[in-house]
């Protein structure tokens, strides 16, 4: 397929080349959207351009397209960009302010908690004007929340076209959406007492549920019946978390029971992320023999970011206090050999963190911080101008360390996820392999965090031995352009990578 350059797709001059691979992954999309398969995942690294690609395949399709995103900075990023092109947005009622109540915003207005009857549902009130606006729209972005929100609990909010950016996130956004929290006040607002200690399981909840009738105002009772329709009408069972505070939280064991929730009866789906695997649609209740496939190939020379295995020990919170040393030793080495470069360590947990701060030999180089001062010293390690090392288990997701900020990266530890929540233990005992999908995330994620453009580099390394074993069984759940950066198990420190 022979594309013209972007902006003479777009009618707009703004995008005027196409970036390294798109041209053969806009075909790719094109010839899925005339074929039979409903789901599309698209696997485009960093700096693919996925947010061109996803106009272009709405213009193309022509179809009414809603883009889904992750956070509202990504919709910040969308609307400044497309905004010339007709795009338009909607996000969560807490987004606007009240006109009749100035220093209120909807989702807390009198219409919302008291049920009161306001005019400016018809004109002039600032969330349901752009409502309006966003129904009619034939390209509209949004988050997950409030996509679910509209396309399930509102009229005409629907799409043809449903484009899932940061897809590797849709399972977490919806968890998130899904969960229900009944606090102690709630029970006292209500009336009535939750069922016996020993009676917490999921069907005596659902019996509790059908059996109680409530008291208080229409809004908890409002509340109150949106609950109990969940409930009552779940495919499948859910975890219940019993928290110290006496509230109990509710969280869907698998989302996958709940794929017409977020796709609807939308006609094509797009699903893109750098670190998207067919293993994330699987997730997401997407059936492999309805999925189409493409791999764009990464722009950033594999060469740029070698990701190496350095034989140390394995990392386990049981190690013997010998290994512990020569663990923090091997650390040490990698930091001994880059005195001039700023790195990061990624220890996983705090304990290893106060642990790796207290025993390493570059004590003066390492930055380290608490859970409350993490924003705040990564923000001053990326300002700095020294060689300082960043020991940060916080530092993994949402950060960027581009350039001079990072030359290096020693993933302390194999990423294991806290696995002691109830709907943790639930999701670990019906599928095997959920705990390392969960892993190869957060590695992936971990690796990805310095190089971040074509011409940009940095050393990654691995102090952990148990990457031997899990790397053999389980790389298959990490994407193409990662396979092709890691490259293996060395017994000693490679040279010192320079690219200039």
């Amino acid at each position: 397929m022979i594309l013209p350059p972007p902006h003479l797709i777009l009618g707009e001059g703004q995008f005027t080349e196409w970036y390294p691979g798109q041209e053969d992954a806009i075909s790719a999309i094109y010839e899925w959207l005339q074929g039979p398969d409903r789901f599309m995942g698209l696997s485009a690294p960093t700096g693919s351009g996925k947010s061109i690609i996803a106009v272009i395949a709405s213009r193309l399709s022509q179809m009414n397209t809603r883009i889904l995103t992750h956070t509202k900075g990504l919709q910040d990023q969308l609307m400044h960009d497309f905004d010339s092109i007709g795009m338009t947005d909607i996000r969560g009622q807490n987004n606007y302010s009240c006109n009749q109540y100035r220093k209120t915003s909807v989702d807390e207005a009198p219409c919302h908690t008291l049920g009161q009857y306001c005019s400016l549902k018809e004109g002039g009130c600032t969330y349901y004007d752009q409502l309006k606006i966003a129904r009619k729209a034939p390209l509209v972005t949004t988050n997950y929340a409030a996509w679910v929100s509209l396309h399930n609990y509102t009229q005409d909010f629907n799409a043809d076209l449903l484009i899932c950016d940061e897809a590797s996130t849709a399972f977490s956004a919806m968890e998130s959406f899904m969960t229900i929290t009944l606090t102690r006040e709630y029970f006292i607002e209500i009336g009535v007492l939750p069922p016996k200690p020993d009676n917490w399981d999921w069907n005596n909840w659902q019996n509790w549920f059908r059996k109680n009738e409530i008291q208080g105002s229409s809004v908890v009772k409002r509340k109150w019946h949106s609950t109990r329709q969940i409930i009552l009408n779940s495919p499948a069972p859910w975890a219940i978390e019993v928290m110290p505070n006496g509230s109990f939280v509710f969280t869907p064991v698998w989302i996958s029971a709940y794929k017409p929730f977020l796709f609807g009866d939308t006609r094509k789906v797009l699903l893109m992320s750098a670190d998207l695997t067919p293993n994330d649609c699987y997730l997401l209740g997407i059936d492999p023999e309805e999925l189409s496939w493409y791999d764009m190939p990464s722009t950033f020379p594999a060469g740029n970011t070698p990701i190496h295995h350095i034989k140390t020990c394995p990392v386990t919170y049981n190690m013997t206090e010998d290994n512990r040393r020569f663990w923090v030793s091997r650390i040490d080495q990698i930091v001994a050999q880059r005195p001039d470069s700023k790195g990061i360590v990624f220890p996983v947990s705090y304990r290893n963190a106060d642990y790796i701060n207290s025993n390493s030999h570059y004590q003066d180089r390492l930055m380290g911080h608490t859970r409350y001062s993490a924003r705040k010293v990564i923000k001053d390690f990326q300002a700095s101008p020294y060689p300082k090392v960043l020991n940060s288990p916080a530092a993994t997701v949402g950060y960027n360390f581009p350039g001079d900020m990072a030359r290096f990266l020693i993933v302390a530890k194999l990423p294991w996820p806290v696995t002691q929540t109830e709907v943790f233990k639930l999701r670990k005992s019906d599928d095997k392999e959920y705990v390392n999908h969960v892993i190869a995330k957060s590695l992936v994620q971990a690796c990805g965090r310095a190089t971040r453009s074509p011409s940009d580099w940095s050393e990654v390394f691995i102090t952990d031995d148990q990457m031997l074993w899990w790397w053999n069984k389980y790389h298959y759940l990490t994407p193409s352009w990662f396979q092709a950066r890691y490259k293996g198990t060395v017994e000693s420190l490679p040279a010192p990578l320079t690219i200039r």
